[in-house]
């Protein structure tokens, strides 16, 4: 599913024309699609065929599923290319035009990771974009078969899980269900790794998680921008987020996070949030930590 488009014109209050929108933005002006697509207009961030908001209602009594909202092109079909790899759910109900079927209760936040590939990534690298498979036990797709109680949603940004991380006190991270196949414990508090906290308690960095660090530099490379973190690894070396030259064509939060790379604009002191796992990297003189990045999915600096 796609959760990202380019707006092409319309009111601006989700944003001016030819900017890369979420579909969480276009959800906070407005709770139906059809109020949505009167107002904006959007084509797909990949390929440039028309798309339209797809917002499931927050209670319809008598639904079965409910994906999260997303964009859905129409009249043209996505090209082959940028066609997302799961396809939609299809209605198992009536319902108007525009409107997934759902559980009665839509998820506030998500609770699956979405680990279909994305289709303008680099290369798989360990630890990186290509290394998250599955939804865990019970993800079911990131859907909700029921009909009854809460709908699980699901994401592919790191973003839209660190946003709601940073807002969670201990408790409700460790509450709180998080489905991954690359996260154990199933709960926010397991998939986060926060490298100031838990370095200090002589945890290593070893395992695939959303590391959450403070960048102390960033230096342009041939092959990307190093991002080095003020934290080290507990053997004393350094730690780096390699956001590689892949991210600035991955879609729309790669586009964002290059174009601020490239300004200038990501200052030391600036938390990062990356998902992968850091791999040590040898020269004959030094040696450090690497998490490499090739996709804007899989990083986001707030």
């Amino acid at each position: 599913m796609h959760d990202q488009a380019t707006l092409v014109k319309g009111s601006g209050r989700v944003g001016a024309p030819g900017t890369e929108v979420t579909i969480e933005a276009v959800e906070a002006v407005y709770t139906s699609s059809s109020a949505a697509n009167a107002a904006e207009t959007f084509c797909c961030a990949g390929c440039g065929v028309s798309v339209i908001a797809v917002i499931t209602d927050q209670t319809k009594i008598g639904r079965k599923k409910s994906p999260t909202s997303y964009f859905r092109a129409t009249p043209v079909s996505h090209k082959p290319s940028c066609r997302p790899p799961t396809a939609v759910s299809k209605p198992t109900t009536a319902s108007r035009p525009g409107t997934k079927p759902a559980s009665p209760t839509k998820a506030s936040l998500p609770t699956a990771w979405d680990d279909s590939p994305d289709t303008t990534t680099g290369p798989a690298t360990k630890g990186g974009a290509g290394s998250t498979s599955g939804a865990g036990p019970g993800a079911r797709s990131g859907t909700s078969m029921s009909g009854a109680g809460t709908s699980r949603s699901k994401s592919k940004r790191v973003e839209r899980f660190a946003a709601e991380w940073k807002t969670m006190p201990p408790a409700t991270r460790a509450a709180t269900e998080l489905l991954a196949g690359w996260n154990a414990g199933g709960t926010y508090d397991s998939a986060f790794f926060d490298l100031s906290a838990f370095l200090l308690a002589g945890a290593s960095p070893t395992r695939t998680a959303i590391y959450r660090g403070t960048i102390a530099n960033v230096r342009k490379g041939t092959s990307g921008y190093i991002l080095t973190l003020v934290e080290k690894h507990k053997d004393g070396r350094e730690l780096r987020v390699w956001v590689q030259n892949f991210v600035s064509t991955s879609g729309p939060a790669g586009v964002r996070l290059w174009n601020r790379l490239t300004a200038g604009s990501v200052l030391p002191g600036a938390e990062v949030f990356a998902l992968g796992e850091f791999l040590i990297n040898h020269r004959p003189t030094v040696a450090w930590y690497s998490l490499p990045i090739t996709t804007g999915n899989h990083v986001w600096v707030p």
